[in-house]
């Protein structure tokens, strides 16, 4: 989940699931989902590993 991401009501978040910077999560989100908007929608079922990986490969060493 990232920065300033919000989850309004009862939702349920699958497993490995992104979601991106600022999104508004309305709804469930099935396994593998990565999120992305205002309302959030799917934009692919690639799951979170891709993302973090890219993510983590920008850090400074020592923060990962």
């Amino acid at each position: 989940m990232a920065p300033g991401a919000k989850i309004f009501g009862p939702i349920t978040i699958g497993n490995d699931v992104a979601i991106g910077a600022n999104a508004v999560v309305t709804k469930d989100l099935p396994d593998n989902a990565v999120a992305v908007g205002i309302p959030a929608r799917i934009i692919s079922y690639e799951g979170s590993k891709d993302f973090c990986d890219l993510l983590s490969n920008h850090l400074p060493q020592g923060l990962v």
